[in-house]
């Protein structure tokens, strides 16, 4: 049983560990490049989508259908870049519901043809991707490492430079009377949330807490 556990689960979780930049990227491109082009389509010829919207009995169909054109067109670029990603598919989620119970819903007579879907299937893709994010490669990411980190977060031990590591502990060790070994190496359990912050993930995560080391 331990062998089938290590080859056939921990194996792949290890592999997978170092593909986690393809699947977000693999399903925004997907995602981004179907709806970037769907919503020019519909920007191209509104006074049909606005046509289909009536019959559909969607309210206010000569406001709603450009502005749902409009997200479907912006938010396929933005999953394209990986810019606001969590927001772009909250929006297209959104639209896929109201695509559902507008147009579909007549249709379903089971919860087989419900999953069949293809608007129900892009409908799970956008909660993964809302939860789980862009992805590193994407502007998302980018932008949070330059400008989301909060100021007064002090840089974790262990990726602080050596020097100054060996700096600030002289410093510790002339002010508060410890050794600098003492001040090196003493722990602190931290949040999860925290340690992730600094962007170094020092030991296996636990349930709760990540011990680590810091300044």
């Amino acid at each position: 049983m331990r062998f089938l556990v290590q080859w056939l689960i921990a194996w792949p979780a290890r592999v997978a560990r170092h593909l986690t930049w393809l699947a977000p990227l693999f399903a925004r491109i997907t995602a981004g490049w179907v709806f970037l082009w769907s919503g020019w389509s519909k920007l191209s010829s509104l006074p049909q989508v606005t046509e289909n919207f009536i019959g559909w009995g969607i309210p206010a169909p000569h406001f709603l259908a450009p502005f749902v054109s409009g997200v479907e067109f912006f938010a396929g670029l933005f999953l394209l870049v990986g810019l606001f990603t969590r927001v772009s598919t909250g929006a297209l989620g959104v639209t896929m519901i109201v695509a559902i119970r507008s147009a579909k819903w007549s249709d379903l007579d089971s919860l087989e043809s419900l999953l069949g879907l293809d608007e129900f299937e892009y409908l799970a893709l956008f909660l993964w991707l809302g939860i789980a994010g862009a992805g590193p490669l994407a502007l998302d990411h980018w932008l949070q490492r330059v400008f989301g980190r909060p100021r007064d977060l002090r840089r974790c031990w262990d990726c602080t430079p050596r020097d100054e590591r060996d700096r600030r502990a002289a410093t510790d060790s002339m002010t508060n009377g410890k050794s600098s070994r003492h001040r090196a190496y003493q722990p602190r359990v931290v949040t999860e949330k925290r340690a992730r912050a600094c962007q170094v993930v020092h030991v296996e995560r636990a349930p709760q807490t990540i011990i680590t080391q810091w300044a």
